[in-house]
């Protein structure tokens, strides 16, 4: 599937962007040498880039400046007691966001 975006992107009448949860860096693995022409955004689209072409792990343009991500430290203490007391469940942390999953929690818990 990869390589039919790369060919839909190649084709200057298409502009083609993935848009993804995950973090830059399984972004740039994934898609660095098979589609370079594909826009990606990485972190529901706090980090992004129009292409690939020649660009390193760390090119990526942010969606807006700022560095400071202080609060998800704070939040992180909030979600690990929901996390605690509910079976399945786990915290998916990234570099600009976290998230408390439930999806593997017993549907009859929650």
């Amino acid at each position: 599937m990869v390589d039919v975006l790369e060919i839909l992107a190649k084709d200057p009448a298409n502009f083609v962007l993935v848009i993804s949860s995950e973090s830059k860096y399984l972004m740039h693995k994934w898609y660095h040498s098979r589609a370079p022409h594909v826009a990606l955004a990485a972190e529901n689209g706090f980090f992004w880039r129009l292409n690939s072409l020649g660009k390193k792990e760390q090119e990526w343009s942010k969606l807006i400046d700022a560095d400071d991500f202080f609060w998800i430290e704070q939040v992180k203490v909030i979600m690990k007691q929901y996390k605690d007391k509910t079976d399945g469940s786990f915290i998916q942390q990234k570099q600009t966001s976290i998230i408390w999953n439930c999806s593997n929690a017993d549907f009859e818990f929650g």
